[in-house]
């Protein structure tokens, strides 16, 4: 994806639509290049939130047996 082309809501929609993409994942948060415009989305109730949790994810070395708990929020894609 490059965000330089994904300027406006409108682009945005026709992404999603496209891509047949119905969800998106924040966990916690998005990857910084895409953060400001799919706030943005939110803002405009074009992305939704539908669900939240926590997901426990391995830290580090798997035989160490670290782990970490990581919010997440699962949001539907308003057409």
């Amino acid at each position: 994806m490059d965000p330089e082309q994904l300027q406006t809501n409108g682009i945005w929609r026709s992404f999603f639509r496209d891509q047949h993409i119905r969800w998106v994942v924040r966990a916690p948060d998005y990857p910084a290049p895409l953060s400001t415009a799919l706030k943005r989305l939110e803002a405009e109730n074009i992305l939704v939130p539908y669900a939240s949790g926590k997901v426990e994810d391995w830290v580090g070395n798997r035989i160490g047996g670290a782990r970490e708990f990581q919010s997440i929020t699962i949001l539907s894609v308003q057409n």
